[in-house]
């Protein structure tokens, strides 16, 4: 819910399409309660595998076929994972400004490149000689990455014949794209890992990884959606904006006076609501 309330809500725009996908689940009561949410939102995509850490890469696999089924007047699919915030509005103007609908055969993200494979059996990156020997080819860290679509139907195939790893953006975007001769661009905006939630960090990010499900809507959204649409927005259209001390955006002291004085108080909990109405109203107190 708090990506569907977030900068999941872009989907009710008619050239963007956002889907969750899961596999499936052992749990009768999570299968019954995900039926009723794909019921209410008709926006999941249900896998033919059992949802953990090791099928990872069977979950990347699922959204190539699907986008190769659904997809094909897309110009662009992006996958990320659940616990990162994206930046809507700073990727809207990486594909429109940047790219210009110019490219393709490429993946855009955060790389990593001459990364040697985990030999230690009891780490969860683990991959045998036997699966792969050497070191990784370049490839493009998974909590989210870009691609043009004219990749996912060769991605896709070349994948069902490749030695299975469960490193999915090792190897989807590394060993089976080095297969297909696909590029992999360094676009520095897609942070994927966690930085510090000041505005400024956010607005010039495309992705950042690592957010709770709170953040998602009490921290990062709300930083992004002020200085995007009172700064940047308003100052090219030449707005002007005036400070006025009776806005009162944050906690304060919920005597009479200060309800009465402010416009508005923020930090307020839905059970405080009604306490702050009734202190609005009370006429018994004297505010200078």
């Amino acid at each position: 819910m708090a990506i569907r309330q977030t900068w999941g809500h872009y989907a009710a725009r008619r050239d963007i399409g956002i889907a969750f996908v899961l596999g499936r689940g052992l749990n009768k009561t999570q299968n019954k309660a995900i039926s009723w949410e794909n019921y209410l939102y008709g926006d999941l995509i249900r896998g033919n595998y059992i949802d953990t850490y090791y099928n990872l890469t069977l979950k990347t696999m699922s959204i190539l076929e699907w986008a190769n089924q659904h997809c094909y007047r897309a110009k662009y699919l992006l996958k990320t994972d659940d616990d990162v915030f994206i930046n809507v509005p700073k990727l809207f103007h990486f594909v429109e400004e940047q790219l210009q609908g110019n490219v393709k055969r490429t993946i855009f993200g955060r790389l990593a490149k001459r990364w040697p494979p985990v030999r230690n059996k009891k780490s969860k990156y683990f991959v045998s000689y036997k699966q792969y020997r050497g070191v990784y080819p370049t490839f493009v860290t998974g909590p989210a990455y870009l691609m043009t679509i004219d990749i996912v139907h060769a991605l896709y195939v070349r994948a069902l014949t490749t030695i299975y790893l469960n490193l999915e953006d090792v190897f989807i975007t590394g060993i089976v794209a080095e297969s297909l001769g696909i590029k992999r661009v360094q676009i520095g905006e897609f942070v994927n890992r966690r930085i510090k939630l000041t505005p400024q960090n956010i607005h010039k990010s495309i992705s950042i990884h690592m957010i709770s499900w709170s953040e998602q809507f009490e921290t990062v959204y709300l930083k992004l959606e002020d200085v995007f649409t009172t700064g940047i927005v308003a100052q090219s259209l030449g707005i002007e904006r005036l400070h006025v001390n009776e806005f009162v955006n944050r906690r304060i002291s919920f005597n009479p006076c200060n309800i009465r004085n402010a416009i508005s108080v923020h930090m307020i909990k839905s059970n405080e609501q009604f306490d702050l109405w009734k202190k609005l109203l009370d006429q018994t107190t004297k505010c200078k």
